[in-house]
């Protein structure tokens, strides 16, 4: 088994997450994520990406809400 396979890059990281590579990517840097950076390639290990996707919420990502009614409302 060669070493790298136990690890992912940003965006099999992203498509095993559902979230952008960007995302991934902020998460990296700002330590959120571990991971290793080899030379311009965040590398994340296997066991930390599927723990960090057990307790991963992100508060952006919640529903959006909907105004009810068509708009033709009127305030007094």
């Amino acid at each position: 088994m060669p070493l790298l396979d136990s690890y992912f890059n940003v965006l099999e990281a992203a498509t095993f997450l559902g979230v952008h590579p960007e995302t991934v990517k902020r998460l990296c840097q700002r330590g959120r994520l571990p991971a290793e950076k080899i030379h311009n390639t965040w590398l994340i290990h296997r066991e930390n990406l599927q723990q960090f996707a057990v307790t991963y919420n992100d508060p952006r990502r919640g529903k959006k809400t909907k105004h009810v009614g068509g708009g033709d409302e009127h305030c007094d």
